[in-house]
């Protein structure tokens, strides 16, 4: 009646244990690497084996004999989400637990030699009758002692491979010990790991990741709008989300991005724990999950940022990873007025737009009341209704400036910035206006454009130089040429017509980078920058001579421009440490050209340009060099009939 009893109570655990594990059918079998350890004393314990078991093996012959049937015991267990294999101690071979043996030498009772006895006697101090009970005497037989652990494989960190048991048997026969150990003492495995998986859930078993965001973006106007909190959950097979007062679940957040500054839970609602290497670990809270909050630091643009999440599991192969997306509204601030070339007496109005963008390009109108300040240069006798300081955006982030041109304008320049509170960069934004004047025979402009961006490095046996150049010139000059005589030659008549002094502006932003590195890695970093924007001197002895040759239908332009000079800065930094400041020569553009074309006697129109290609040297000096170009527009003026 007991040993039936016995047997219903086994088939009822195995029963239960085979339904607790086949009812998540999110959890896959888990792989159990099995392994022996060590054979402690192995050439001896080999002996002792091969005497125990009349057999002739090695110690390593019966190394292999001992897994082959542990790994046999262990697969006719009878465990359906199990699943054994042979693994190599010390691997990252892909397997969620490590069931691990080790094999000792050792002794247990044999044959009694001395039977057990008692004898009694009279105290001969307190007359007391004494009885004293002398244990049997045993000889010593040859046996073996095996331990076995089982261990949580993972790659977290901190560290969790924990060690969910260790059992220890002894016997004379090893087959035995083996069935011992594994079939009464690790009985059943299933339900061992299952209740240390229910007071352990951490690390997760297939673990997953749930991310939500505080809000939709992020945005540069504001400190606060430019942090955002991501709260991430991670569940395990068993649907259930994960974490433990005492074993939380790690989350790693990237901490380091070009864009982004990363902080560890501001409201210190979870536990952090140490870096690992460019990610900060924060352990999953109750409510929340894990907690990481990112700040935009730096730019303007908008952009799509995709920091990286990860976490860990039970199993060698169970790290996983997730890229977040965090979207960055950008900031646009537009200068656009209704018309960039006016008459003396004319109205024109200039529209200030600050506005935000999202990354697909939609403009987002959310600037209403902030200050945007607008410097507006050239103005010499017109008027405007905001020349310099703050101006207040309405409701659709815009605001209006009115302008009047005078007698002497010749061209303003309206600029706008923007800087968001507590924020390293501003926005700005600029248009031109040109007052036309027609006051030559022949009037209109002539504009300048230079770009040469190129970078090169060149390497020798003791050093790398990098270099790199950027410029951007851009002059507009206004011609107001008065005929001056009339040639007559045996090719026909030639009318000369001559501008000077000559109005204008000229803006321009120079940037050379060099870096030199010598071959202990030591480097020199050199940049020069020139930045400004300037009108023309009258007093620069620039001119225009235009000549016209009605009979060739051919025109020739003479040009000699003197640009006013813009003044610049060299700062020089080292690998050391040292940082200092260099007087810099001022950028002084020259520009002197000679062009022939074809004209009908009252216009004038032509264009010049010739692209800067590869690394090319570039001085404050320009005419008709590689990235230059010309563009030119000029037309008789109309006589009144009086």
């Amino acid at each position: 009646m007991t040993h039936k009893t016995i047997l219903i109570v086994s088939f009822c655990i195995l029963a239960h244990v085979q339904t607790l594990f086949s009812q998540d059918a999110g959890c896959p079998k888990l792989r159990i690497g099995v392994y022996l350890n060590e054979i402690f004393a192995a050439d001896t314990t080999a002996g002792y084996l091969n005497t125990t078991h009349n057999k002739n093996l090695t110690a390593s012959e019966w190394a292999g004999e001992i897994e082959s049937y542990i790994l046999e015991t262990l697969n006719s267990a009878g465990y359906i989400n199990l699943e054994f294999f042979l693994a190599t101690p010390g691997s990252n071979e892909d397997m969620d637990l490590e069931f691990r043996f080790s094999l000792y030498p050792w002794t247990v009772d044999g044959e009694e030699r001395i039977p057990g006895y008692e004898v009694k006697y009279v105290d001969p101090v307190t007359g007391w009758e004494v009885t004293e009970y002398r244990a049997p005497v045993y000889d010593p037989q040859l046996a073996f002692l095996m331990y076995s652990s089982l261990v949580v494989c993972s790659p977290c960190v901190p560290l969790m491979t924990y060690i969910i048991s260790i059992e220890k048997t002894t016997g004379t026969n090893i087959y035995q010990l083996i069935k011992d150990l594994i079939n009464f003492y690790n009985w059943p495995l299933d339900m061992i790991i299952s209740k240390w998986e229910a007071k352990h859930q951490a690390p997760a078993r297939k673990p997953q990741m749930e991310i939500s965001y505080q809000k939709e973006h992020l945005s540069l106007l504001d400190e606060e709008a430019r942090k955002m909190e991501i709260y991430i959950k991670v569940k395990n097979c068993h649907g259930k989300y994960v974490y433990d007062k005492f074993h939380g679940q790690p989350v790693y957040f990237l901490k380091e991005m070009e864009r982004l500054e990363y902080k560890d839970d501001p409201g210190n609602r979870c536990q952090v724990g140490f870096d690992w290497g460019i990610f900060s670990t924060v352990f999953t809270s109750e409510d929340f999950g894990a907690i990481g909050q990112y700040k935009v630091k730096k730019g303007i643009d908008p952009s799509i940022e995709k920091p990286r999440f990860k976490t860990c599991g039970i199993g060698n192969n169970s790290l996983i990873e997730v890229e977040g997306k965090l979207k960055i509204l950008g900031l646009e601030l537009q200068v656009d007025p209704d018309r960039n070339t006016v008459s003396v007496g004319e109205k024109t109005t200039i529209q200030i737009d600050l506005h935000e963008v999202d990354p697909d390009g939609t403009e987002i109108l959310s600037c209403e009341g902030r200050e945007v300040d607008v410097q507006v240069t050239g103005i010499v006798d017109g008027t405007i209704s905001h020349e310099s300081g703050k101006i207040t955006l309405d409701e659709g982030g815009v605001a209006f400036i009115d302008y009047k041109a005078g007698e002497n304008d010749r061209k303003i320049r309206i600029k706008a910035s923007f800087t968001p509170q507590g924020y390293p960069e501003t926005l700005t934004g600029e248009a031109t206006i040109t007052v036309r004047k027609e006051e030559g025979d022949f009037n209109g402009t002539i504009m300048y454009e230079r770009q040469v961006h190129w970078e090169d490095e060149a390497k020798s046996t003791y050093s790398t130089i990098f270099k790199k150049v950027d410029v951007v010139e851009n002059a507009s000059i206004n011609v107001a040429a008065k005929y001056l005589r009339t040639i007559t030659d045996t090719q026909g008549k030639s009318e000369l017509f001559e501008a000077k002094p000559l109005s204008g502006n000229i803006s321009l932003s120079v940037e050379k980078v060099t870096i030199v590195t010598d071959h202990h890695g030591d480097w020199t970093k050199t940049v020069e920058t020139w930045q400004g924007d300037k009108m023309m001197d009258p007093e620069s002895f620039s001119n225009i001579l235009l000549t016209i040759e009605p009979q060739k239908q051919n025109y020739i332009l003479q040009a000699e421009i003197r640009f006013p000079e813009i003044e610049g800065n060299t700062e020089v930094t080292s690998s050391e440490g040292a940082r200092y400041t260099l007087d810099t020569e001022p950028w002084s553009v020259y520009a002197g050209f000679e062009y022939e074309g074809r004209t009908d006697g009252s216009s004038v129109n032509g264009h010049w340009s010739k692209p800067a290609t590869g690394p090319i040297l570039v001085l404050p000096s320009s005419g008709l060099v590689p990235g230059a170009s010309w563009n030119w527009s000029m037309s008789r003026a109309k006589k009144s009939n009086k």
